[in-house]
């Protein structure tokens, strides 16, 4: 908790010599009434955003806790969890030179899990270096980067270096192929843990037909004399206004580049630690009628161990027109968790009535089944604040 202060006490006074700072949160209070039991839960999110005309300046926090026994937790809307309390803050910097072609990009991350089972509950990352960007010919790109990253992960702490070099080219208005080479290094101050350096080669193909947006990359990691096969497929289709599908099947390893944004994961450290994923999303959203489909689906595996994850969701919103409820929305949704602590599933009809400026009501009655602790029906009521951007200083 000691450096999340310093972060941010540090941070806003760097905040200070910029031009202007803007920010915006958002936050949510629950309750649910389940059984005989209440669960009460609080939630928030705030990003500041800084620039001048060679800094920009990104600050994103957000926590959660919820109370009681957590079985329902109502801050997170209509899904189902355990005992949860984190903070997390990550933060972006990109500093401009004189070059136009240069500029130098650094990352810091923390995470705090104050209901955590492992004996160091928190991991952070650094990350740091510079990036040179420039267009050799209008229809070529040169990318080079060179990073140094520090990160404590699953109670691990680790040094890496790591350089890549991307070369592009555009065929036309609608393709462009691209060509990149990646090279990493660990070193872990634990013994135990062997060090390591790894290469990447990759190449990729984008297609842009309009209404369509395809990606394929295929590449090859090679660490301790042995390659292991990458690749990644990405299908974005607009049918019109009102339809778009997103899909996303893809096999990339687990470097703190990758990984920065993420939550640590339970697998002991290894070079040859991969994540196998699958993403869709399905979107309709046509005048009062809104509805999202999603499917999320990991597997992240090394020689000795392996986790998977699954989450499944589909939510329908519909949006009332009555002069005595002007503005609120009708949801009915199903959602379903499988993953190493949990396997329900539950399904919810809610409706959200606005309040008096950001802040809205929320209630919904929802039906939860539980493998381990069986089926039950809970009551909700949620206070949501969803601020706009303003001014914090100039």
């Amino acid at each position: 908790m000691k450096n999340i202060i310093f972060i941010l006490l540090s941070f806003s006074i760097i905040f200070e010599s910029f031009a202007a700072v803007t920010g915006a949160g958002r936050g949510s209070l629950g309750a649910s009434l389940d059984k005989e039991d209440i669960s009460t839960g609080i939630e928030g999110t705030y990003v500041a955003n800084a620039k001048t005309h060679s800094n920009e300046l990104e600050v994103f926090f957000d926590f959660e806790k919820v109370f009681d026994d957590g079985r329902v937790a109502p801050v997170s809307g209509h899904s189902y969890q355990y005992n949860s309390a984190y903070v997390n803050t990550v933060i972006d910097h990109k500093y401009s030179t004189a070059s136009p072609y240069l500029n130098w990009q650094s990352t810091a991350q923390y995470y705090y899990d104050l209901d955590s089972l492992n004996s160091v509950p928190q991991s952070w990352a650094l990350l740091t270096g510079p990036k040179y960007t420039k267009n050799i010919r209008p229809d070529i790109a040169l990318d080079l980067q060179v990073q140094k990253a520090k990160q404590l992960d699953n109670q691990y702490l680790s040094d890496e270096t790591s350089g890549v070099v991307n070369l592009s080219k555009k065929i036309n208005s609608r393709i462009v192929i691209a060509g990149e080479f990646e090279r990493y290094c660990t070193d872990y101050d634990d013994n135990d843990v062997i060090d390591s350096c790894s290469n990447e080669t990759s190449g990729e193909i984008s297609v842009n037909l309009g209404s369509g947006n395809y990606r394929i990359r295929i590449g090859s990691f090679v660490v301790h004399d042995e390659a292991y096969p990458t690749y990644e497929v990405d299908y974005d289709y607009k049918l019109n206004r009102s339809n778009q599908l997103f899909l996303r099947y893809g096999k990339k390893n687990n470097s703190i580049r990758n990984n920065v944004l993420t939550r640590t994961s339970s697998l002991p450290p290894d070079p040859a630690t991969f994540t196998t994923s699958l993403i869709g999303r399905y979107l309709y959203d046509f005048k009062r009628i809104k509805v999202l489909m999603e499917v999320k689906s990991t597997e992240t595996e090394n020689d000795t161990s392996l986790i998977q994850q699954q989450r499944y969701s589909a939510q329908a919103d519909y949006r009332l027109l009555t002069n005595r409820c002007r503005g609120c929305l009708l949801h009915l949704s199903f959602d379903r968790d499988n993953n190493e602590v949990s396997n329900w599933h539950s399904t919810s009809l809610g409706i959200d009535i606005p309040w008096i400026k950001e802040f809205y009501n929320q209630f919904a009655i929802r039906y939860t089944n539980n493998e381990n602790s069986g089926s039950f029906y809970s009551l909700v009521w949620i206070i949501n604040y969803n601020g706009r951007p303003s001014i914090l200083s100039r």
